[in-house]
């Protein structure tokens, strides 16, 4: 019994030690985080961040670096093949209630075409609710 309770001894004795190294492992970091108290910190750029094409391409037109190619509306929705002269890239856009879904961004003047016709075909097939109601509205109130 003794000799079990000196190895459950022993063995807390270990976790412990292990547990004071590890803390004593990671202070250093810490104040490595720290900026110097002589010296003022920087202060953080605001520099946009795109996180993905949709940003991209919002950040690209509040620039005024794009060039509206073709744009289709249907109903609320729309699609938009854009271009960037600066880089020759080509953005093809979905957007419902000028609020962007979808952004395919190319090099590829074919690629971009082909999203493009897509992207209006879906605006056909998505306007077409809006479109039926207004129609049967307009009879309903016999104006048809």
């Amino acid at each position: 019994m003794r000799d079990r309770k000196a190895v459950v001894t022993s063995g807390r004795t270990f976790v412990a030690g292990s547990l004071m190294l590890l803390a004593l492992g990671m202070v250093p970091q810490a104040f490595a985080a720290r900026a110097p108290k002589g010296e003022p910190a920087e202060p953080a750029r605001t520099a946009p961040v795109v996180r993905n094409s949709v940003d991209e391409l919002r950040q690209l037109m509040d620039s005024q670096q794009l060039t509206e190619l073709r744009t289709t509306y249907n109903g609320s929705y729309g699609a938009s093949l854009l271009f960037n002269t600066a880089t020759l890239q080509y953005y093809a856009a979905l957007f419902h209630e000028k609020d962007f879904w979808r952004v395919i961004k190319t090099d590829s003047v074919d690629n971009a075409e082909k999203v493009y016709r897509t992207f209006v075909q879906q605006t056909e097939e998505l306007a077409q609710v809006y479109i039926d109601t207004t129609r049967l509205e307009a009879r309903a109130l016999g104006f048809g």
